[in-house]
């Protein structure tokens, strides 16, 4: 009889995200085993309790935050251009992760207790790096003045927004819609932030 093939952790993950996702945090390991083609003794070898697993699977790895785009120089494009795929790169994320955090939330697990093995908390490593990101624009003279903390949290939480009403009822946006309202959304944010010697 052939050997099963082994399944990595990224595969067991995947299947357990989306199990949790579907039907709750509820959902029998055994469910999740049979998913990925493991025993349920299996699993537990490989992450120890469901509770490890839940925080594992719902948990966004750090190469899933939106920190490249924060991470580059403010450089000659207009920023209405720049702030687009910052905003497009914050929005796939938040429409990935906050469903997760609901289903933590759920089983009884804090975002804090979940993302203790981070440096800091996830948000707030994104709003360092649009904090950071901000003032390089402003000591390149390429916004207005502004607060960049303050900034960074208006438009954080007008990205946020979006995932929440999602999380709420609301209907999916199509990538048309999600790409109109960011659109929206930088013109907005371009109009209080533009210098009079900068021009989209």
């Amino acid at each position: 009889m052939a050997r099963p093939r082994s399944r990595t952790d990224e595969e067991i993950l995947d299947a357990a995200r989306a199990c949790f996702l579907e039907l709750g945090p509820s959902v029998s390991t055994t469910v999740i085993a049979q998913r990925v083609g493991l025993s349920g003794p299996a699993l537990f070898h490989r992450f120890g309790s469901k509770q490890l697993l839940l925080i594992a699977a719902m948990c966004p790895d750090s190469s899933e935050l939106p920190l490249k785009s924060l991470g580059r120089a403010v450089d000659e494009r207009p920023i209405p251009a720049q702030l687009h795929v910052i905003a497009a790169e914050i929005t796939d994320h938040l429409k990935r992760v906050m469903p997760r955090l609901a289903v933590l939330r759920a089983a009884g697990i804090s975002p804090l207790e979940a993302w203790k093995h981070y440096e800091a908390p996830p948000p707030l490593l994104i709003h360092r790096g649009l904090i950071d990101w901000i003032s390089r624009a402003l000591e390149a003279g390429r916004l207005r003045h502004c607060h960049p903390s303050h900034t960074a949290s208006a438009f954080m939480g007008a990205l946020q927004s979006q995932a929440i009403l999602h999380m709420a009822g609301r209907p999916i946006d199509s990538p048309a819609e999600t790409e109109s309202y960011i659109e929206q959304l930088v013109q907005i944010f371009w109009a209080g932030l533009c210098p009079t010697s900068d021009t989209p």
